[in-house]
């Protein structure tokens, strides 16, 4: 590293620090990601899955686009211009490839239709599977479900909306794993997170991606009372799993609750400084 002063001045501002040593690495903590991604075969596997008939550049180190871009955003980037921190020093050297170029990364990207997300989804189940069956997978499945919505700019977008905030972006719902943070699926929605199209069909995608990652037995699903949904419970359940699914505040509810013997409430941890309570009863409804 080289500091040195840009105008005979004694101020701060006038400092201008540069690197010229060529064995520096950038985000050096990227080995790790980076070894599990060799240890998965991460490259040859998109590579093998992601093509476009009539399109050789989409297939073309797809492999090595993707995971330019998944290693950027893991080192803070959030534009397509930061993906270019991959190629300062010796970088390189930790991730097992070349990083490509923010231009190439754009044009890639922006070349992708349905069809190569579909590819992009199937590697991602495919490490699922090599990871889970490597030692990582959980002994117990807890599945939680959840929206976002990350706000966009602009509205010549793909893929952006308005939704119930009225807030224009992508709105993502996302299925976790409680016990280890893992993303298991992950898929922009349609409308509200709670119809056929929404959380059904999801929760039925990662859960057939979870059988085929090796998982057999039983598992739990949690989520917020924005996925209320009998069609949901009667699939969850008919997967072989469990529920523990938020309520609205219904009349009906609330007068159960008020029901419940004070005696009958147990606390329970509580994360931060929270407390909570928690009692078991039982409501009728027509499903």
């Amino acid at each position: 590293m080289v500091t040195r002063r840009r105008a005979p001045s004694d101020g701060i501002d006038d400092l201008e620090i540069s690197f010229d040593d060529e064995r520096l690495i950038a985000d050096a903590g990227l080995v790790l990601p980076a070894t599990l991604c060799d240890r998965l075969g991460a490259t040859e596997l998109i590579d093998g899955l992601v093509e476009r008939p009539g399109d050789p550049a989409i297939g073309a180190a797809a492999g090595a686009k993707a995971l330019s871009v998944v290693f950027a955003m893991l080192a803070g980037a959030d534009s397509i211009d930061d993906v270019d921190r991959l190629r300062a020093g010796a970088t390189q050297a930790v991730l097992g490839l070349r990083p490509r170029a923010s231009s190439t990364l754009g044009n890639w990207l922006r070349g992708l239709g349905f069809g190569q997300v579909r590819q992009l989804d199937a590697a991602a189940g495919e490490l699922l599977r090599r990871a889970w069956g490597a030692g990582a997978r959980p002994e117990r499945l807890v599945i939680d479900l959840d929206s976002s919505i990350t706000p966009v700019h602009g509205h010549k977008k793909r893929g952006v909306r308005y939704g119930h905030t009225r807030v224009l972006g992508y709105h993502p719902i996302l299925a976790t794993s409680a016990t280890t943070g893992d993303v298991i699926h992950a898929r922009l929605r349609h409308g509200a997170a709670n119809t056929q199209y929404g959380a059904v069909r999801f929760f039925s995608e990662t859960i057939a991606r979870c059988r085929r990652a090796g998982h057999q037995g039983a598992f739990l699903v949690r989520a917020d009372s924005g996925f209320v949904s009998y069609e949901l419970l009667r699939t969850i359940t008919r997967h072989g799993g469990h529920f523990s699914v938020g309520a609205t505040m219904q009349a009906h509810v609330r007068a159960a609750i008020e029901q419940v013997d004070e005696q009958a409430w147990a606390s329970i941890a509580y994360p931060g400084s929270g407390r909570a309570e928690i009692a078991e009863t039982t409501i009728a409804v027509d499903a």
